[in-house]
Formats: C-alpha cells, structure tokens, sequence
C-alpha cells in the first residue's frame, strides 16, 4: 500500500476528488504530526474513517510515509505545507470531526507570536472546517501556551472551552510526550468544541489550469527575458519576486516565480508560450500554484512588462 505525500499546490484538485468521492464520511485532522506515531495509531485504531495528515518537515512526511506504507493503511492521507493556509484554502466547511494539534513551537518570543495556534485568522479557520460539535484538541508542555490558547480560542464566538486535562494518560503518545514526561514536565492537554456554524474567507481564487493570460507584441527572446531576473514587487501582504528564466528547445520559456501571501509562500514556474504576434501566459503543469491574490498580480505584473520591453 503506498502512500503519497499531496503537496500544497497538488491539494485541491486532488481533495476536490476526494470529496465528490466520498460523501458522509469522517475525517479526523492532526496538524503537525512528526514521525506519524499519533496519526498511525488513529488510523489503524479507527479504519472507517478519514485521517488528514499536516506537515512542513519533509524528514517527518518521508517517516510518516513509511510507518503508513508498513501498516498497510489506505486511510491516511499527508498533505505537505502549512496547516493554516491549506485547511483555509483547501478544505469545505464543516467537514473534521476534529483535529489534533501535539506539542507544537509554543513560539515564545514576540517576533513569532503570530505563527501561534491563537493567532491571527487561524481560530477562525477551526471554527469554520470542525463540524459542528468538533473538536480541537491541543497538547502541550508549555503551561502558558495552554492558558493562553485556553483564553484566546474560548472567546471564539463558535468555539468552547470543554476540558483541560493535567497528564491524562493517553492511547499512544508522541516522541516529545515522552521526552517531556521522562523529564518530569507537566502535559498539558486542551480540548475546545465548536458550538456555532462558521466560514471564512478563502483567498484563493480558482484553478490554476484555468487561468491564463496573453500578452500582445512582438516574440520575447532571452536576452529580454532576462531583465525580469530577481525581480519583485507588491505589498506587505502579497509579495512575488522573478527569480531565473530559462529557454527550452521548444522555443518557450519558463520564470521561476515565488509569492506570498501573509505567509502561505509558494513556489513555481510561470511558462511563457510565444505565438504570432503575442505570447500566451501560464502556469507550468508540473508546478500549479493556489491562485492567490498574490499570484494573480505575479502574472499580470509579468503582462504589463513583456509589453513595455517590446
């Protein structure tokens, strides 16, 4: 049994699928899952429902991947990238059961306090992918994250504070809950119910194979090309920058291209088609971003100066 690690930009199509695949099932979510103990034990403990894997580390997808494909398990499913930006932007509402969170960074210093569970819109994308009567469950060995998270996540007009366990035993514990608690630390374990319906506001904005744009003017050549390398431009909240460009034996050619919006960065290749008498614009198949605000304005930037330089 094999299992495939979905990357972000992978992500919608392929749940996109899933959903239309699979109606009335449960899903449970574990944001952060490390070498995939917690998550395998789920699976394996549970086979008729859903699990959602979320991971940045590529080392933890590569375990994770493995344990899955050892168990034999077909109902696990990891999704590398930020959990914040593709539970958002990837997922419907109403659709987790619940979602796990294990001893995340308590990010403690006041530079990184907006990479918090309680910061910013994530509270409210929770609120909005739970279920109504889900749960978000988050364990920690730092007292004061607990507390907080307590406070903030309990004044979510969707959301309640249901339970807050010091050292519960638990069926599986992951490889940081049993260092804590061989070094005597106290766990933490915080539980919160959604009560309310709730949405969010999605800012991606459809397909990426379905947006392409033309610029007019004569055939784009290397030499012009070039001039866009290492290029950037936008606002605080969305920014792009131009990296490389490089030519094909095909005669078309591809712009390395990263965004960012917040912090959702992405990654990939602007491909530019020459035609007579204009050029056709478009993401490469091979690395189809999110279309972001961001993005978008990457590519209508990239119009406006292939028809300036001809």
């Amino acid at each position: 049994m094999r299992a495939d690690v979905i990357l972000d930009n992978e992500a919608p199509n392929f749940l996109d699928v899933f959903f239309k695949t699979h109606e009335n099932v449960s899903i449970i979510g574990e944001i952060g899952f490390g070498n995939g103990e917690f998550l395998v034990h789920l699976a394996k403990k549970d086979p008729e429902k859903f699990y959602f894997g979320f991971e940045v580390s590529r080392t933890c997808l590569m375990k994770c991947q493995a344990k899955v494909e050892r168990e034999g398990l077909d109902n696990v499913y990891l999704l590398s990238g930020d959990a914040r930006f593709l539970l958002r932007e990837c997922f419907p509402d109403g659709v987790f059961e619940g979602i796990y969170m294990n001893f995340p960074c308590p990010w403690p210093k006041k530079r990184h306090e907006k990479r918090r569970v309680t910061a910013g819109f994530f509270p409210d994308v929770l609120a909005a992918v739970l279920i109504l009567g889900g749960f978000f469950e988050l364990a920690t060995d730092d007292e004061e994250y607990a507390f907080e998270s307590r406070k903030i996540l309990s004044r979510h007009q969707a959301l309640s504070f249901e339970s807050h366990e010091i050292n519960p035993e638990r069926a599986v514990m992951t490889k940081y809950e049993r260092k804590w608690t061989a070094e005597g630390k106290t766990i933490h374990v915080v539980r919160f119910r959604k009560e309310k319906p709730w949405t969010v506001k999605r800012i991606s904005e459809g397909r990426a194979s379905e947006m392409h744009l033309e610029s007019e003017g004569a055939k784009p050549d290397m030499r012009l090309l070039s001039t866009f390398n290492d290029t950037s431009g936008g606002s605080r909240e969305q920014r792009w920058i131009f990296k490389n460009c490089f030519e094909g034996s095909d005669g078309t050619f591809l712009l390395e291209t990263m965004t960012a919006d917040e912090e959702f960065q992405q990654h990939f290749y602007i491909k530019i088609v020459p035609r007579e008498g204009k050029s056709l614009i478009k993401f490469d198949p091979a690395t189809k971003p999110l279309v972001t605000p961001a993005v978008k304005k990457a590519m209508q930037e990239l119009r406006i100066r292939m028809e300036e330089i001809q």
